[in-house]
């Protein structure tokens, strides 16, 4: 779960930067921005970077189907069912319901 977090964090930042910023910037600036974001981040936290980010810039489905990909990778689906049990005995969800919804795979 750690790098489900790591990931998250990344791309939250990243969706936070793109949406402040204006829609008709060009990489460049948005570059400035997490630029802006990492030193001060940096700053406030007393500690120094241990390397160079590479930023990425993608579409709003690539950033869906990344995030899908990680989930599916680090919550296995005995995880789900267990979860499922534990949630159904503490009164969270009904018993039928399952907290995994892995896409239907092709052919």
């Amino acid at each position: 779960m750690r790098m489900v977090s790591q990931y998250l964090t990344a791309m939250l930042l990243l969706i936070a930067v793109i949406v402040g910023s204006s829609c008709a910037k060009s990489e460049a600036p948005l570059e400035e921005d997490l630029a802006n974001i990492f030193s001060t981040t940096a700053e406030l936290r007393g500690l120094s970077p241990k390397s160079e980010v590479k930023y990425q810039f993608i579409t709003p489905e690539q950033l869906r189907e990344e995030i899908t990909r990680i989930f599916e990778e680090e919550y296995s689906l005995k995880e789900a069912r267990i979860d499922q049990e534990v949630y159904a005995l503490l009164d969270l969800m009904q018993e039928d319901q399952c907290p995994y919804r892995r896409r239907a795979q092709p052919g």
